[in-house]
């Protein structure tokens, strides 16, 4: 008898761990998951009859009820029907003089199973611990109430010595097994929950990647991400033609090396206060050396990007090549050079206003007529 319980509480942890591995290889296909569970309860089941506790010829004892009714909580219908099957076969081939209250044991196992989990399903709420219980009460009072049929009043003495075994222990076996199996689905739930999760998180983060790519890649204006070494990490076709490098050659240097040697400084001072916490950003007008040697005035704004400890991370700087502003701007100061040193040799009085009447500029000549200086005219009206 002890070997026979051994040999079914074996069943029993076997059937949790096959079951669990169905259940994971076919989450998403209902049928073919019920019908290898089906396979699986009732193999289990028939295992139980073949090494069952014998209490008088044609009368056996085993944990087909458990089987069977978890069959039907967890596999449903076309699980608990299988393994149903198999069982009310085996059964009917042991036959003895309990072979028709086997089957009805077997059915109605199965049935109860099936009715608890069609029950459970219309609830808002999962099944608790005391309704797996009670579901395990009520299938062995069923079976307990089947030995009764037996011929010839055999089924009585069976349930003088093992109704405490049904009601006690049984109902903890069918609770235990639908818990087990109830929580095992729960963690595959909780982590397709979160591996979707996570690939919504994933697929954000490519497309604001690919969001920032486009602006990056197609920007008109030099962009570059550099790291806290001062070298190129990444930089864009824009920063390229500036600077007259590839993106391999710019990523091998750093950007202290391609920056003339008089604007180095002020933008290291600037650069160190950033990463020091003390500005957030900063911008200057400096010149870099260009490959062929010649130089380029760009307009740089320098910003940077922190870890969640608060580190920096990786600066982004923004390199507006300038030099052709700044070739009109100067082409425009030396032509009012030379226009305001033309006018100075002319020895007529000479004077410019706006609308309103408002000085703009005059000649050596005014200013001695008026013994006033320029910046002092300049301003003012008559």
């Amino acid at each position: 008898m002890l070997i026979s319980l051994i040999n079914n509480i074996a069943f029993l942890i076997a059937l949790v761990a096959a079951g669990q591995i169905i259940v994971s290889r076919f989450r998403n296909e209902t049928l073919n998951r019920q019908a290898m569970l089906g396979l699986l309860f009732g193999g289990v089941a028939l295992l139980g009859m073949a090494n069952p506790v014998t209490f008088s010829s044609g009368v056996i004892f085993d944990g087909r009820s458990i089987v069977l009714s978890v069959a039907g909580v967890v596999g449903g219908g076309v699980a608990a029907v299988i393994a149903a099957g198999i069982a009310a076969l085996y059964r009917y081939q042991l036959g003895g003089i309990g072979a028709t209250v086997g089957i009805m044991v077997v059915l109605l196992s199965a049935l109860l199973g099936v009715l608890a989990r069609q029950w459970w399903l219309r609830r808002t709420h999962p099944p608790r611990l005391i309704d797996y219980l009670a579901l395990g009460v009520v299938v062995q009072l069923m079976q307990l109430a089947a030995f009764t049929q037996v011929p010839n009043r055999t089924g009585y003495a069976f349930i003088e010595q093992a109704w405490w075994v049904l009601l006690l222990l049984y109902p903890l076996a069918t609770m235990l097994l639908c818990m087990m199996f109830r929580n095992y689905e729960q963690q595959l739930i909780d982590k397709e929950t979160l591996q979707s999760a996570q690939d919504a998180v994933a697929a954000e983060e490519r497309a604001s990647m690919e969001r920032f790519h486009a602006y990056f890649d197609h920007s008109i204006v030099g962009l570059a991400i550099t790291n806290l070494e001062k070298g190129w990490i990444e930089v864009n076709d824009a920063l390229c033609t500036t600077l007259g490098y590839t993106r391999d050659e710019l990523t091998r240097t750093t950007w202290t090396e391609l920056t003339y040697p008089d604007d180095l400084a002020p933008d290291l001072a600037q650069f160190n206060r950033m990463l020091a916490g003390e500005i957030n950003s900063y911008a200057m007008d400096k010149r870099f050396i260009h490959k062929d040697g010649h130089l380029v005035d760009a307009r740089l704004a320098v910003s940077h990007v922190r870890k969640p400890n608060g580190s920096v991370d990786y600066v982004v700087a923004m390199v507006e090549d300038i030099s052709e502003q700044r070739q009109i701007k100067q082409a425009l100061e030396t032509e009012r050079t030379q226009l305001h040193a033309l006018l100075s040799t002319i020895p007529d009085l000479i004077w410019l206003k706006d609308v309103d009447g408002t000085y703009l500029s005059c000649n050596s000549e005014f200013e001695r007529f008026f013994g006033a200086a320029e910046r002092d005219i300049i301003g003012k009206t008559d």
